[in-house]
């Protein structure tokens, strides 16, 4: 097995990741945007990414990932980083996503790239909340 941080050695990817040109990434590392972030391949779970400046692995990032008008945002563990000729290869781990963003993720990667898709139960949810909080909200307007 090879040093811990680096892709070498065996992989484990818990599931299957997609190739996906027609993603787009802002990566931020400690209050810096890290430059030139580009997405090689996404899963719910994580990302391969290429990044143009140095980055260490066990850090925490935040990042936003968009196509389109869509977009998601979350923090990531950064698993790995490794060397080469235009900066880093690196792998994150999606660590910080609320239930509605990881549906937001979901819909994103199932998507590809070709919009639309999925929106009812997205539609369907947001009616529930909203009754949910209207009732709240009547049920504390009448117990004053």
């Amino acid at each position: 097995m090879g040093p811990m941080g680096t892709i070498s050695g065996n992989e484990r990817r818990r599931v299957e990741r997609k190739d996906r040109d027609d993603l787009s990434m802002t990566l931020n590392d400690k209050g810096r945007q890290l430059s030139e972030v580009q997405v090689r391949d996404v899963s719910p779970l994580g990302f391969g990414i290429y990044v143009g400046g140095d980055i260490q692995p066990g850090g925490t990032v935040s990042f936003q990932l968009r196509s389109g008008i869509e977009s998601v945002s979350g923090s990531a563990r950064v698993v790995w980083a490794e060397a080469f000729h235009m900066g880093f290869r690196v792998g994150l781990e999606v660590t910080g996503m609320g239930w509605f963003g990881r549906r937001r993720l979901a819909k994103l990667l199932k998507s590809d790239g070709k919009g639309g898709g999925g929106g009812f139960i997205d539609a369907v949810l947001v009616i529930l909340a909203l009754v949910v909080g209207g009732l709240v909200a009547a049920d504390l307007y009448f117990k004053r």
